[in-house]
């Protein structure tokens, strides 16, 4: 049946994590962010939840529901699922990653995974792979879709907004606060 689109990524992840920023009971409580990703031709589907790891419940229900989708390549079984947040490589410690967004840890992971660190790296790998997606489970930020655009990664959509915190940059591994200068560029820190 292929590989997914973006399009239809985008659509699995909200069905199976839940759309960030709704929830089914009317309360105030939103879903966390997570993130999928994948490069053409490649082995193994990154998964990524801001704010803590991956468990095997939420291993297998990605297994189950691609399996669901009849999708072909990167992911076979529980242990194609890379727990993005593992590989994701940064002088900070976890309990200081509020800047970082699902889709840039799952970069991080893919640098990391690769065993590459420039972006110029990535973008020639995955050209040559045949592409590369990356989607949450709700609208990318500003800077994560001017990353991904100048990576040549797909993902879902936009909602052009700037985080309300920071940003974190996979390639400088610094956040940029609000207020930093950085912070007005559209990938603070560049490429």
């Amino acid at each position: 049946m292929g590989e997914p689109k973006k399009d239809e990524l985008y659509k699995f992840c909200k069905d199976i994590f839940g759309e960030r920023g709704k929830t089914d009971d009317g309360t105030t409580k939103q879903a966390p962010t997570y993130a999928v990703g994948l490069i053409h031709g490649q082995m193994g589907v990154y998964v990524v939840k801001q704010g803590g790891p991956i468990n095997d419940d939420t291993a297998k229900k990605v297994v189950n529901a691609w399996k669901e989708k009849e999708w072909d390549g990167n992911l076979k079984d529980i242990w194609s699922v890379i727990d993005a947040r593992n590989l994701a490589t940064s002088q900070l410690r976890k309990n200081e990653w509020t800047s970082f967004h699902a889709e840039a840890l799952v970069v991080s992971a893919m640098l990391s995974a690769n065993n590459i660190t420039t972006a110029e790296q990535l973008k020639a790998g995955i050209k040559d792979l045949g592409g590369a997606l990356i989607c949450s489970n709700c609208p990318a930020c500003y800077h994560c879709a001017k990353m991904l655009d100048g990576l040549g990664i797909g993902y879902g959509e936009t909602d052009g907004k700037k985080s309300l915190t920071g940003w974190w940059n996979p390639f400088t591994d610094k956040a940029y606060p609000q207020a930093s200068k950085e912070f007005k560029d559209d990938v603070p820190g560049g490429l």
